[in-house]
């Protein structure tokens, strides 16, 4: 049983060997940790700056369309006004009211709103947001566009796209 047996004294020559493995290793550990802090650092101050200028891009974007919306929107005779206000998660949420010839703002999706003043707004607002497009490559789709508008409207609507398109 001699094989299996390790002398105590064979034992403590390996112990100043594997204490000073050890603290390599611990000295490893503690390296790595101070890099991935550093990492961590840099990392946090790039998301920083990115959503600053996510900031920045969404308010110059909601600057940009609701000039072109407000411009657009007094050629049907409605009045568009937008606020951009800042949620507490760091996203952005927009309040939309509409005015309707000598009528108080209301929220764009009202009640006192027609169905046809309704779909005019929305043609309206895609289409702002289709004409804002860089490649001018936008589009969209609609079904039964102008099914609760009055003949009168839907020409009105049909001038403004023709002013509207980049074409």
């Amino acid at each position: 049983d001699e094989i299996g047996r390790v002398d105590a004294r064979d034992r403590d020559e390996f112990l100043p060997r594997n204490a000073k493995r050890q603290e390599a290793e611990v000295e490893a550990v503690r390296n790595r940790l101070v890099s991935l802090n550093e990492s961590l650092g840099a990392t946090r101050a790039a998301a920083k700056e990115a959503h600053s200028q996510y900031e920045v891009t969404t308010r110059r974007v909601f600057r940009r369309y609701f000039a072109q919306l407000r411009e657009s929107a007094q050629k049907l005779d409605f009045g568009v006004d937008g606020q951009l206000a800042q949620r507490d998660d760091g996203k952005f949420a927009c309040e939309v009211r509409v005015r309707v010839g000598e009528k108080s703002a209301v929220h764009y999706d009202s009640e006192d709103l027609s169905g046809g003043q309704k779909a005019a707004l929305s043609i309206l607002m895609a289409m702002t947001a289709v004409s804002l497009e860089s490649d001018s490559a936008g589009f969209f789709l609609v079904d039964e566009p102008f099914s609760a508008s009055d003949v009168h409207k839907v020409n009105e609507l049909g001038d403004s796209a023709t002013l509207t398109a980049p074409f």
